[in-house]
Protein backbone atom coordinates (compact mmCIF):
# COMPACT_ATOMS: atom_id res chain seq x y z
CA UNK A 1 0.00 0.00 0.00
CA UNK A 2 1.48 3.39 -0.93
CA UNK A 3 1.43 6.43 1.37
CA UNK A 4 -1.67 8.00 -0.20
CA UNK A 5 -3.57 4.71 0.03
CA UNK A 6 -2.55 4.38 3.68
CA UNK A 7 -3.87 7.89 4.40
CA UNK A 8 -7.15 7.09 2.64
CA UNK A 9 -7.58 3.87 4.61
CA UNK A 10 -6.64 5.50 7.92
CA UNK A 11 -9.15 8.31 7.46
CA UNK A 12 -11.93 5.80 6.91
CA UNK A 13 -10.74 3.64 9.82
CA UNK A 14 -10.98 6.48 12.32
CA UNK A 15 -14.40 7.63 11.12
CA UNK A 16 -16.08 4.40 10.01
CA UNK A 17 -18.52 4.02 12.93
CA UNK A 18 -19.65 7.64 12.70
CA UNK A 19 -19.97 7.58 8.91
CA UNK A 20 -22.00 4.37 9.16
CA UNK A 21 -24.36 5.99 11.66
CA UNK A 22 -24.72 9.15 9.54
CA UNK A 23 -25.60 6.91 6.58
CA UNK A 24 -28.29 5.40 8.79
CA UNK A 25 -26.81 1.90 8.78
CA UNK A 26 -26.60 -0.51 11.68
CA UNK A 27 -23.38 -2.50 12.04
CA UNK A 28 -25.12 -5.68 10.97
CA UNK A 29 -26.42 -3.95 7.81
CA UNK A 30 -22.94 -2.80 6.80
CA UNK A 31 -21.64 -6.27 7.58
CA UNK A 32 -24.30 -7.88 5.39
CA UNK A 33 -23.49 -5.53 2.50
CA UNK A 34 -19.79 -6.40 2.79
CA UNK A 35 -20.23 -10.10 3.50
CA UNK A 36 -18.85 -9.65 7.02
CA UNK A 37 -20.33 -10.36 10.43
CA UNK A 38 -21.55 -7.65 12.78
CA UNK A 39 -18.62 -8.63 15.03
CA UNK A 40 -16.14 -8.06 12.19
CA UNK A 41 -17.60 -4.59 11.62
CA UNK A 42 -17.38 -3.87 15.34
CA UNK A 43 -13.74 -4.98 15.36
CA UNK A 44 -12.96 -2.68 12.41
CA UNK A 45 -14.78 0.25 13.99
CA UNK A 46 -12.90 -0.17 17.27
CA UNK A 47 -9.70 -0.35 15.20
CA UNK A 48 -8.83 -3.72 16.75
CA UNK A 49 -8.31 -4.93 13.20
CA UNK A 50 -6.83 -2.98 10.28
CA UNK A 51 -9.05 -2.02 7.38
CA UNK A 52 -7.61 -3.37 4.15
CA UNK A 53 -7.45 -1.33 0.97
CA UNK A 54 -9.94 -3.77 -0.62
CA UNK A 55 -12.37 -3.14 2.26
CA UNK A 56 -11.83 0.59 1.84
CA UNK A 57 -12.76 0.34 -1.85
CA UNK A 58 -15.85 -1.76 -1.08
CA UNK A 59 -17.07 0.61 1.63
CA UNK A 60 -16.48 3.69 -0.54
CA UNK A 61 -18.46 2.08 -3.38
CA UNK A 62 -21.33 1.35 -0.98
CA UNK A 63 -21.25 4.91 0.35
CA UNK A 64 -21.22 6.39 -3.16
CA UNK A 65 -24.15 4.23 -4.24
CA UNK A 66 -26.06 5.04 -1.05
CA UNK A 67 -25.57 8.79 -1.48
CA UNK A 68 -26.76 8.55 -5.08
CA UNK A 69 -29.94 6.76 -3.98
CA UNK A 70 -30.54 8.78 -0.80
CA UNK A 71 -30.14 12.40 -1.83
CA UNK A 72 -32.33 13.45 1.11
CA UNK A 73 -29.29 12.88 3.36
CA UNK A 74 -27.47 16.19 2.92
CA UNK A 75 -24.99 15.50 5.72
CA UNK A 76 -23.31 12.32 4.49
CA UNK A 77 -21.74 13.77 1.30
CA UNK A 78 -20.32 16.73 3.21
CA UNK A 79 -18.92 14.51 5.95
CA UNK A 80 -17.38 12.15 3.37
CA UNK A 81 -15.70 15.04 1.57
CA UNK A 82 -14.36 16.65 4.74
CA UNK A 83 -13.32 13.52 6.63
CA UNK A 84 -12.12 11.30 3.79
CA UNK A 85 -11.31 13.29 0.68
CA UNK A 86 -9.99 16.71 1.70
CA UNK A 87 -6.40 16.20 2.82
CA UNK A 88 -5.96 19.94 3.31
CA UNK A 89 -7.57 19.41 6.72
CA UNK A 90 -5.08 17.81 9.10
CA UNK A 91 -3.70 17.66 12.62
CA UNK A 92 -5.66 19.17 15.50
CA UNK A 93 -8.25 20.62 13.12
CA UNK A 94 -8.90 17.15 11.69
CA UNK A 95 -9.28 15.83 15.25
CA UNK A 96 -11.82 18.59 15.95
CA UNK A 97 -13.66 17.59 12.78
CA UNK A 98 -13.84 13.99 13.99
CA UNK A 99 -15.34 15.23 17.27
CA UNK A 100 -17.98 17.25 15.36
CA UNK A 101 -18.74 14.20 13.19
CA UNK A 102 -19.14 12.06 16.33
CA UNK A 103 -21.70 14.54 17.66
CA UNK A 104 -23.57 14.42 14.34
CA UNK A 105 -23.46 10.60 14.35
CA UNK A 106 -24.87 10.50 17.89
CA UNK A 107 -27.70 12.76 16.73
CA UNK A 108 -28.39 10.58 13.69
CA UNK A 109 -28.31 7.29 15.59
CA UNK A 110 -30.25 8.75 18.52
CA UNK A 111 -33.47 8.89 16.55
CA UNK A 112 -33.40 12.42 15.15
CA UNK A 113 -35.11 12.86 11.79
CA UNK A 114 -32.94 13.28 8.70
CA UNK A 115 -34.03 16.93 8.49
CA UNK A 116 -33.08 17.59 12.12
CA UNK A 117 -29.75 15.78 11.68
CA UNK A 118 -29.00 17.81 8.55
CA UNK A 119 -29.81 21.08 10.34
CA UNK A 120 -27.65 20.26 13.35
CA UNK A 121 -24.84 19.03 11.10
CA UNK A 122 -24.92 22.21 9.01
CA UNK A 123 -24.65 24.41 12.10
CA UNK A 124 -21.83 22.36 13.65
CA UNK A 125 -19.84 21.93 10.44
CA UNK A 126 -20.26 25.58 9.41
CA UNK A 127 -19.04 26.71 12.83
CA UNK A 128 -16.01 24.41 12.66
CA UNK A 129 -15.09 24.82 8.98
CA UNK A 130 -14.07 28.46 8.45
CA UNK A 131 -11.54 28.77 11.30
CA UNK A 132 -10.26 25.25 10.62
CA UNK A 133 -9.63 25.98 6.95
CA UNK A 134 -8.00 29.32 7.75
CA UNK A 135 -5.61 27.63 10.16
CA UNK A 136 -4.81 24.67 7.90
CA UNK A 137 -4.38 26.81 4.79
CA UNK A 138 -2.02 29.10 6.69
CA UNK A 139 0.03 26.04 7.71
CA UNK A 140 0.04 24.87 4.10
CA UNK A 141 2.06 27.96 3.22
CA UNK A 142 5.01 26.27 4.96
CA UNK A 143 7.12 24.14 2.62
CA UNK A 144 7.78 21.46 5.24
CA UNK A 145 4.04 20.96 5.80
CA UNK A 146 3.36 20.76 2.06
CA UNK A 147 6.19 18.27 1.66
CA UNK A 148 4.94 16.07 4.49
CA UNK A 149 1.26 16.10 3.46
CA UNK A 150 1.72 16.19 -0.29
CA UNK A 151 -0.97 18.85 -0.71
CA UNK A 152 -1.21 22.63 -0.88
CA UNK A 153 -4.04 24.99 0.02
CA UNK A 154 -4.97 24.94 -3.69
CA UNK A 155 -5.21 21.14 -3.87
CA UNK A 156 -8.83 20.20 -4.45
CA UNK A 157 -10.23 16.96 -3.02
CA UNK A 158 -9.82 14.26 -5.65
CA UNK A 159 -12.37 11.68 -6.65
CA UNK A 160 -11.10 8.60 -4.87
CA UNK A 161 -11.83 6.23 -7.76
CA UNK A 162 -9.99 8.46 -10.21
CA UNK A 163 -7.01 8.54 -7.87
CA UNK A 164 -6.90 4.73 -7.84
CA UNK A 165 -7.13 4.61 -11.64
CA UNK A 166 -4.33 7.18 -11.89
CA UNK A 167 -2.09 4.94 -9.75
CA UNK A 168 -2.87 2.00 -12.02
CA UNK A 169 -2.07 4.04 -15.12
CA UNK A 170 1.11 5.46 -13.62
CA UNK A 171 -0.24 9.02 -13.47
CA UNK A 172 -0.42 9.25 -9.69
CA UNK A 173 2.08 8.96 -6.89
CA UNK A 174 3.59 5.54 -6.58
CA UNK A 175 4.84 4.20 -3.30
CA UNK A 176 5.69 1.02 -1.51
Amino acid sequence: MNFDQAVMVHRLEVSLADIRKIAGWKGVELGNMLGLSRQAISTLEKQNSRLTFAQYVAIRHLLDAWMKEHTENKTLPRVITLALDDRRIFGAEYDKLLHVISTIAATASGGASQSATDTIAKVLLDEWEKPAREYCYKQLELDMVVEKLGVTADTEPRDWTQQILDWRNGNGKQGN
